[in-house]
């Protein structure tokens, strides 16, 4: 089956709302940049870059702004990047009506803004990198889209266009906005997570939420370089010597390593803390950057261990007159899980979905733990333990201490019953085409806690093989309960449904002109692809035509819409050859909608309706004198418009005659009313544009 890439719009911004608000930002920046920026240029910094940073609040419901909300300051920083100290070298700040001088050195430049405000930096050094971020407000109830903009001095100038959100709500879900904010962090980041839990589940302790943990960071392809690392939202430099950098961590906190190349191998560390009672169940990950952010959790699990042995519970140690048997013995888990991650918003495919990554996981440490469970025990010849892997059993002892398995995408495997303090290594063996985000994962095991390890590996191959297969959708139209005029046309568009936005579908009926957003449409001349709001999204059907689109992306979710028709019943089916599946009545704007897992067809009926005729007035009795000869009536001209079918049961079917006594001045009031709709839709007819609510006649769509 042929094979092609598909870009359409919102289809691949893969961090919601915050992804489509960073790539509209840049769209602004790179078009009105320059224009905006020019009237502070001054003759003597005239060739230097230029940064404009724009502040504005919004209430999240849409209310106006407060005045204390207007008030609020927001801080903002700037650090340069890669810059030497210059002894003679000046840029220069305009906040408002005041002008700042400041030294070109590597240091934050601190300053504030309130709602509609700015801050133009200009006389910067072509060519030196910079950051500029904004303050954490989210306790205050204040989610910014993009709190963070990196960027590279250029004549052209810059802007940024920071925008925060307030809602009262957020100040009591500092998780949910966490992981907000997360979703604008720049693709290619490499996030250090520490997490620290009681056993017991309670909550932690203001000495423990203090407690720092060290982390010291290897990237081996980066060596003696000032890397600048994201810390909360503070910027902050840090000096790398042989590639080796350290950064210290509480509970809750985030390291981001951001723009890494491509494949930089890196591996990070923590220290261990387990004989102060922290267990890491997670302590050293290693692997490679991708084109995606990683995130690598380091969890501790506080447990004193206070009265008991870690290795099992509710029996006392030797010597206690009970001993202890195997079955008293309490063990923890270990979770592996493989995705596959393929970049630019490409679909997985069937092939991939099969491959068998493999993996191989050892335990150590078991030498000490054998020599211990002997003396619990009391049995010299203890050296077995069965644990559980993937719900099979596994004789672990000091000879078989590792075991190779394979995952697939979304698979996971769970192995159970490993006694506490038993260190284990999970390492993925290379895959061809593929980039492992962690290669391999050390860390101990923890009594009734699971430690999980997640490999993400991105595809690298060649463009044809991960392509998203394409299917064709079909749309028939059918007419029933009489013969609609051989030049009605019936209008249809399509919209392709992402994260609950619509996009419609564009159109071409030309092969050549194909895009990443427009559709090849056959079936049909080229001239029934009808331009809206300077778009070719609507498409007209004629009764008993059928209209193909022609390699939509698999998976997806489209609809289809019939633009409603007067005198007509909807129904429509979708299925695949014929099986169309139940007729369904679209209703409330509903449209067809569907998958697209195969090639599909949507077939749209139209009924037509028999309007029936007014009854007639009753006629008084004839009157005694005798009627002249009726004249014979000239034939009437074709109307556009079908005559409503005349009653079958009343002669006449309720039109007004020559000898009835109906009221007549009704009639031509309502003639002449007729005759002036007519002429006005003549003069109007050749600029009607479709639009969602416009419910034409047929006969009027050509």
């Amino acid at each position: 089956m042929k094979q092609k890439r598909f870009f359409i719009p919102g289809h691949y911004i893969r961090r919601g709302v915050c992804g489509l608000l960073a790539i509209l930002f840049a769209a602004l920046a790179s078009v009105s940049g320059t224009m905006a920026l020019q009237e502070y240029a001054r003759d003597d910094i005239e060739n230097y870059g230029q940064v404009m940073i724009e502040n504005t609040v919004r209430n999240i419901d849409g209310s106006a702004l407060t005045p204390e909300q207007m008030e609020r300051p927001f801080t903002f920083t700037l650090t340069l990047r890669d810059v030497e100290d210059e002894e003679d070298g000046y840029f220069y700040v305009q906040l408002g009506e005041e002008t700042q001088t400041h030294a070109v050195r590597a240091e934050a430049l601190a300053f504030e803004l309130r709602h509609g405000e700015e801050a133009v930096v200009f006389g910067l050094p072509d060519g030196v990198s910079y950051t500029v971020s904004v303050g954490d407000y989210r306790a205050y109830g204040y989610f910014t889209t993009v709190p963070l903009f990196v960027g590279t001095v250029s004549a052209g100038g810059t802007i940024f266009p920071f925008q925060s959100f307030f809602n009262p709500i957020a100040a009591q879900m500092p998780n949910q906005t966490a992981l907000a904010q997360e979703a604008a962090l720049p693709e290619e980041s490499l996030i250090i997570e520490k997490t620290v839990e009681n056993a017991d589940s309670s909550a932690l302790t203001a000495e423990q939420a203090e407690r720092e943990f060290v982390f010291t960071v290897t990237l081996e392809e980066i060596e003696d370089e000032t890397l600048y690392i994201l810390l909360g939202k503070e910027m902050q430099a840090v000096v790398m010597t042989d590639g080796i950098f350290t950064v210290v961590l509480r509970h809750g906190e985030q390291a981001v390593l951001f723009d890494l190349p491509n494949d930089t191998s890196y591996t990070v560390r923590m220290s261990d803390h387990a004989i102060e009672d922290y267990f890491p169940l997670i302590r050293e990950m290693s692997g490679y950057a991708i084109s995606d952010s990683i995130t690598l959790p380091f969890v501790s699990v506080f447990d004193p261990m206070t009265g008991s042995s870690p290795l099992y519970q509710g029996v006392g140690g030797p010597g206690a007159g009970e001993r202890p048997t195997p079955d008293d013995l309490v063990g923890g888990s270990l979770e592996i899980s493989k995705t596959i991650y393929i970049p630019d918003g490409g679909q997985i495919t069937a092939e991939q979905r099969a491959i068998e990554f493999e993996f191989t996981v050892t335990f150590g440490g078991l030498a000490e733990l054998f020599e211990e469970l002997r003396e619990i025990f009391d049995d010299a010849d203890f050296d077995t333990i069965t644990i559980q892997i993937g719900g099979e059993p596994f004789e672990l002892s000091e000879e078989n201490y590792s075991h190779t398995f394979t995952l697939r995408h979304g698979e996971r495997l769970l192995i159970t019953d490993i006694p506490h303090d038993v260190s284990f290594e999970v390492t993925e063996t290379e895959e061809e085409n593929f980039t492992s985000s962690v290669e391999t994962a050390e860390g101990y095991i923890v009594k009734e806690q699971t430690a999980r390890v997640a490999f993400v590996n991105e595809y690298e191959g060649e463009l044809d093989l991960y392509e998203t297969p394409a299917y064709d959708l079909s749309i028939n139209k059918v007419v029933a309960g009489g013969t609609a005029p051989a030049d009605a046309l019936f209008q249809f568009e399509v919209r392709h449904h992402v994260a609950n936005q619509a996009y419609l579908l564009r159109f071409t009926a030309d092969e050549d002109a194909v895009s990443y957003d427009t559709f090849l449409l056959t079936g049909i001349p080229a001239d029934r692809i009808i331009m809206v709001n300077g778009q070719p999204t609507v498409f007209n059907l004629r009764a008993g035509e059928t209209a193909v689109i022609r390699e939509l992306p698999e998976g997806s979710s489209f609809s289809v819409r019939e633009i409603p028709v007067e005198g007509f019943t909807q129904t429509y089916t979708i299925g695949a050859g014929t099986d169309q599946g139940p007729s369904r009545t679209p209703q409330n704007g509903q449209t067809a909608a569907f998958t697209l897992n195969r090639n599909l067809r949507v077939v749209y009926t139209n009924t037509i309706v028999t309007t029936p005729s007014p009854s007639p007035s009753p006629s008084p009795s004839p009157s005694p004198s005798p009627s002249p000869s009726p004249s014979p009536s000239p034939s009437p001209s074709p109307s556009p418009n079908p005559s409503p079918s005349p009653d079958p049961g009343r002669p006449g079917g309720g039109i007004p005659k020559t000898g009835d006594n109906s009221n007549m001045t009704l009639w031509v009031l309502l003639t002449g009313l007729s005759l002036l709709g007519l002429a006005g839709s003549l003069a109007v007819g050749s600029k009607i544009k479709v639009k969602d609510n416009y419910v034409p006649k047929y006969w009027d769509q050509r």
